[in-house]
């Protein structure tokens, strides 16, 4: 049957009713004749969007779950043996690579990563001995990459809200080159209403250690985000982290573009309670910022509602999100 759909006027009438749509006959012909062209750039757009994680199947030892997976991405167009669990995310208000903490077989590549990508700012949202035993957690302490890299950290430094920021030095044994980074530890709650004036702090930290790098004139730095598996906290982190500057430079934000664009690039990102932990740290945030006030009810309502919503969609066994009020 060749006939076009019509618009239905019943009240069981379904959307499709109301589509303009070709017959079969019609549309095998457009797409075999004077649309050929078209159905094929379309089709090669589709394949070029769809996600693989053939990579992440074929290296299974060097990722710590098995049911997170990695979208498939090259990270050194030089090496395409190279592997990490790790993707980029690159937007106007940063440049970003979210990652797994390495395993003991996947140190050497994680420093690789930091190099490759001229990472001079790492934020690390466990515990510093949880971060995978990349740097070292005492002063002249070092790990090293054979014939490749050396990391030694210069200093320790702990700071406010808890948080411990580690100077690292990273050589590069072949050149000669050597490169100062820093080492956010931000230890952070996988379930409740995470501490929103810590995260703040460590974004502080972040923005200025690259407006200082910007500064010195060292371009094209990206900030290496990870937590264990590198997918909830870390997304969280980077979608409140993006948010921020929105508001900062533009006055607004989207929340639900910037998750739709960072769960594109990285697999298992978006959860409800990651992404009403971001709306809770970019509002406090504004708060902070004197952009809306603390007393506001409007503010005092919204909080108390994204209160309701963590309450509701932590995982079994959590402890209950405090008020906000203790986290300014």
């Amino acid at each position: 049957m060749t006939t076009k759909a019509t618009k239905g006027t019943g009240a069981n009438a379904g959307f499709q009713a109301l589509v303009e749509a070709e017959t079969v006959d019609e549309f095998v012909h457009s797409q075999t004749t004077r649309n050929s062209d078209k159905y094929k750039k379309d089709l090669k757009e589709l394949n070029e969007d769809e996600k693989k994680i053939e990579r992440f199947i074929a290296n299974g030892d060097k990722n710590r779950y098995l049911n997170i997976a990695r979208y498939d991405e090259y990270l050194d167009m030089n090496d395409a043996d190279y592997y990490v669990h790790a993707n980029t995310f690159k937007t106007p208000y940063g440049r970003f690579i979210i990652s797994q903490a390495p395993l003991p077989n996947t140190r050497d590549d994680q420093i690789h990563l930091i190099w490759l990508y001229n990472v001079r700012t790492i934020v690390v949202l466990t515990e510093p001995e949880e971060a995978g035993g990349y740097f070292s957690l005492e002063e002249n302490g070092s790990y090293t990459v054979f014939l490749q890299y050396k990391m030694t950290t210069v200093s320790i430094h702990d700071e406010k809200q808890g948080i411990t920021v580690y100077q690292c030095e990273l050589n590069n044994i072949k050149t000669s080159e050597q490169r100062f980074i820093y080492v956010i530890c931000c230890p952070t709650d996988v379930h409740g209403l995470r501490n929103t004036r810590m995260q703040a702090v460590a974004l502080e930290y972040m923005w200025a250690h690259q407006e200082t790098l910007e500064m010195e004139d060292v371009r094209m730095t990206s900030v290496l985000v990870h937590g264990e598996s590198g997918t909830r906290r870390c997304a969280s982190f980077i979608a409140s982290a993006v948010m921020c500057r929105q508001i900062l430079e533009t006055g607004k934000f989207t929340a639900m573009e910037t998750w739709v664009e960072l769960r594109k690039r990285r697999c298992c990102t978006c959860r409800m309670h990651d992404f009403y932990s971001s709306l809770s740290t970019v509002f406090c945030f504004c708060a902070q910022c004197a952009i809306v006030s603390m007393n506001d009810p409007k503010f005092l309502k919204t909080m108390d509602v994204l209160k309701n919503f963590l309450d509701r969609e932590k995982g079994p066994g959590a402890p209950p999100a405090g008020p906000p009020a203790q986290h300014f």
